[in-house]
């Protein structure tokens, strides 16, 4: 491993404030891996055996309901851990988790990452602090899907994939299909929505695109409907 593929590693919440023999410790307990794009890194339901830091592409993690069901719950970029509750929890992987592009991530055996967090305290600080972050934007979203009206909630999917973008660009890449599970509503209803928003100039594109060319109009949009 070169010192390029793990200084993307390193702006992950997961390792902020090591130095010296611990983060040297981390980096030397990394594998590299390659993930293609379409390809599965981890499987709901499977067992814990890893944890993942994207230093390079994108991923989705998808979860399947008791109906068998799926829904996007977010997408990830170089710096986020992939796997980290299932590891330090030691519970099944709650979501699957597939690459979108081309991708490359440092994988740590779960075991042996779990013995440096009990080495090294600052390690399990940061490992807490990550987690509890999760779990406030899971309670985010619930209460946004309670409260907001569904032009609300998919203006706030897109300012959310907008805000876990890898490049801070205007222009996404993300279907109907991954809005609508963003979003908590139905294909047909983002399309309609999409259409609204693009004969009034607040978005453009088609075909799995979305460039937003108002931004501030959509966070308006996202905290009121318009009527």
């Amino acid at each position: 491993m070169n010192n390029t593929e793990f200084s993307s590693a390193q702006k992950s919440e997961l390792f902020r404030g090591l130095q010296g023999e611990v983060l040297a410790a981390v980096k030397q307990a990394a594998i590299v891996r390659h993930v293609e794009k379409t390809a599965r890194l981890l499987k709901q339901g499977d067992p814990p055996e890893h944890l993942f830091v994207v230093t390079e592409g994108r991923f989705k993690m998808t979860t399947l309901n008791e109906q068998g069901r799926q829904k996007t719950l977010r997408f990830m970029g170089p710096g986020d851990a992939i796997g980290c509750a299932a590891v330090f929890r030691n519970f099944a992987y709650p979501a699957s988790c597939t690459a979108t592009t081309n991708s490359k991530v440092l994988s740590w055996n779960g075991s042996r990452f779990n013995q440096l967090v009990e080495l090294h305290p600052q390690l399990a600080r940061n490992a807490l602090a990550m987690m509890g972050g999760r779990a406030e934007e899971m309670l985010e979203r619930v209460h946004g899907v309670a409260s907001g009206s569904a032009e609300q909630r998919i203006a706030r999917a897109i300012l959310k994939v907008m805000k876990q973008a890898t490049i801070k660009e205007d222009t996404l890449a993300i279907s109907g299909q991954d809005l609508a599970e963003l979003s908590d509503t139905t294909p047909f209803t983002v399309s309609r929505t999409m259409s609204s928003w693009k004969k009034s100039g607040v978005i453009a594109g088609g075909r799995g695109r979305i460039t937003v060319l108002e931004p501030k109009l959509l966070f308006q949009i996202s905290l009121s409907a318009r009527r």
